[in-house]
């Protein structure tokens, strides 16, 4: 079996770290810190504006990244617009599509497991149309369609939810809630941060309306990601931003004429060397299998789970997650306090609310641990972190 590690600078550069924070961001394969710096040492100029070859080559590179984008969620290439990264995506949708069909007393239901990008957007749309935030109705943390079915009401416009939680690793039935949402008349987003990097995801197959992701969770660049939307839908969708490189043309009557394709979402230079990077990213990922990918966590996260259930100072949020995190924290130790030590050992973990600021009533605890796996990471360090997370008694140390 190919040993993937050797594709990752990082693991060269930093023999010793342990790196458990993949929710937050993924570590870069050697093909994508290449395809960056090809872009810059071969290419270097913009995109969509020169009548010479290099800008050609340019324009040929991003309309296959768009594809290849594309192929690696199940869509149609005019389906995917570059974005930043999920959170521009949900913006996008939620002021240039929701906004135009969201009336006062209409309901917009999400869960309190979201992430800040899937709760804000909707905040405001719901204090600008006076429409109402309501919440799936939670069976044991989790969100089901049966508890999806309970909380629709003829009201309900919109359902937005993670297909796989940042925080306690469980993953939704996104084709069966999509099915729901559609036999009522609902528009059904997904938020894809958290599931693209780790789990075959095929759009047409869910049927989900929009879908939303980002580069850099899957190992590629920061700042560049993409949104999928339904040809239809992102029709009836207006524009974030508006600048160059988005219209056909515009006239001193104040007229303008968006182009009728996704690059109407993409005002101004593009971020270039990103959809490089991200183009090979998911080549990448795609050469090695999302099956393989998938079961090479569950193995990983069994193990890491298997060895936190018999510490007595550990308590586990989320003993059964279907993806790659686990959510714990310290006994009577709080959560950044805790990362410190695993620090001092040279284990990056993440600490705190994770950007889902809701669901502290959900988990019982303003603040955890968060222990988040990818496939290039081994038992050895599982069983390191382990090790680390039974030393309850040294916690203070890390200080000294």
């Amino acid at each position: 079996m190919k040993d993937y590690r050797l594709d990752y600078p990082f693991f060269k550069n930093n023999p010793n770290t342990i790196f458990f924070d993949n929710a937050a961001t993924a570590l870069k394969p050697q093909c994508v810190i290449d395809a960056v710096t090809y872009y810059y040492s071969h290419l270097s100029c913009n995109a969509h504006r020169g009548d010479y070859n290099l800008s050609y080559l340019v324009d040929k590179q991003i309309a296959e990244a768009r594809r290849d984008i594309a192929n690696f969620i199940g869509a149609n290439d005019n389906e995917i617009a570059f974005v930043s990264g999920t959170t521009e995506g949900m913006n996008i949708i939620a002021n240039g599509f929701v906004s135009k069909i969201i009336n006062e007393g209409d309901e917009i239901l999400i869960s309190e497991l979201e992430h800040a990008s899937n709760v804000l957007p909707w905040f405001k749309i719901a204090h600008q149309k006076k429409a109402e935030i309501k919440y799936v109705k939670l069976v044991n943390g989790k969100i089901t369609p049966e508890s999806v079915k309970e909380s629709i009401t003829s009201k309900t416009k919109i359902i937005s939810l993670a297909y796989i939680s940042n925080v306690l690793g469980y993953k939704i039935d996104a084709r069966e809630i999509a099915k729901i949402a559609h036999e009522n008349n609902i528009i059904f987003i997904l938020d894809g941060a958290q599931s693209t990097p780790h789990i075959k995801v095929d759009v047409k197959d869910i049927d989900c309306d929009f879908y939303v992701f980002s580069a850099h969770k899957l190992g590629g660049p920061t700042g560049i990601g993409a949104l999928y939307g339904k040809e239809e839908h992102l029709a009836n969708t207006d524009p974030y931003n508006l600048g160059g490189g988005m219209n056909k043309k515009f006239g001193k009557d104040t007229n303008y004429d968006p182009y009728n394709s996704v690059r109407k979402f993409e005002a101004g230079t593009p971020n270039i060397e990103g959809i490089f990077g991200f183009k090979a990213i998911v080549n990448y990922l795609s050469e090695i299998g999302m099956d393989y990918i998938e079961e090479r966590e569950r193995i990983l996260r069994d193990r890491a789970l298997d060895g936190l259930r018999k510490l007595d100072n550990i308590i586990i949020y989320n003993d059964d997650p279907e993806a790659y995190t686990i959510s714990f924290n310290v006994k009577d130790v709080f959560a950044q306090d805790a990362a410190s030590l695993f620090g001092k050992y040279d284990i990056c973990l993440r600490a705190g609310q994770h950007c889902a600021k809701l669901i502290d009533g959900v988990m019982g605890t303003y603040a955890s641990l968060r222990c988040s796996m990818y496939f290039y990471n081994t038992i050895e360090e599982v069983d390191e972190f382990v090790k680390v997370a039974s030393k309850g008694s040294d916690f203070l140390d890390a200080y000294f």
